[in-house]
């Protein structure tokens, strides 16, 4: 009996650690000049912000559990947004991760050696004081980081902006600029966000956006 309230406690406290380090990740943050990929010319679509939310891959957008969770235990700290189209037709949610993960095909040869990590999904998952996780990699975390920064430079937000700075830019009404993916997301279709643009706040741009209507990014 001893031992079973022992694991519990140590579950509870692992609980409330990642939900300090999704909360932490997020409120620490502060906006920097992104480095943006060169693209070519594509249809874009204008959004207004209209709702932020800090949760994690492990919580639906009304912040209850989700019914499939992965093999793993560790969940992604997320900052998760609603966004709807200049014309009011269509809206989006749409999820930016607060940490990357290396994969299983990216471990190095003495890695794959010791016999320390599995397969799960593809990614590479060890047990950790009896919690399978996975290992973060600090150039994904690091390239999350810069999606965020595209994000906070799409609505106009100023370097040194903050996650609570977002809450201004909903009552302000900022717009951005980006295109709108449909990825395969386990086994369905899932529309996302890509590929973030300042917003030319103009009746030319404005009417290109077709107010098509996109399902929810859970």
């Amino acid at each position: 009996m001893f031992l079973g309230l022992l694991l519990r406690l140590l579950e509870l406290i692992l609980t409330k650690y990642i939900c300090i380090m999704s909360k932490s990740i997020f409120q620490s943050f502060k906006s920097s000049a992104p480095d943006f990929m060169q693209i070519g010319e594509v249809k874009r679509h204008i959004f207004s912000l209209v709702r932020i939310v800090l949760l994690d891959s492990f919580t639906n957008f009304d912040g209850s559990e989700k019914e499939e969770l992965p093999e793993w235990e560790d969940a992604v700290p997320q900052l998760a947004i609603v966004a709807m189209s200049k014309t009011g037709k269509g809206g989006i949610t749409h999820r930016f991760n607060g940490s990357g993960y290396i994969r299983y095909d990216e471990l190095s040869k003495a890695q794959l050696k010791s016999g320390k990590y599995e397969d799960c999904n593809g990614y590479a998952v060890k047990d950790v004081n009896g919690h399978r996780v996975r290992t973060e990699d600090p150039a994904k975390t690091e390239s999350c980081k810069n999606i965020l920064n595209q994000f906070f430079s799409s609505l106009s937000m100023e370097e040194g902006s903050g996650i609570e700075d977002l809450d201004t830019a909903i009552e302000n009404g900022n717009t951005f600029m980006a295109d709108v993916v449909n990825e395969p997301y386990q086994g369905r279709d899932q529309f996302r966000l890509a590929k973030l643009r300042k917003s030319p706040l103009s009746a030319e741009n404005d009417s290109e956006d077709d107010g098509e209507d996109w399902s929810e990014d859970e």
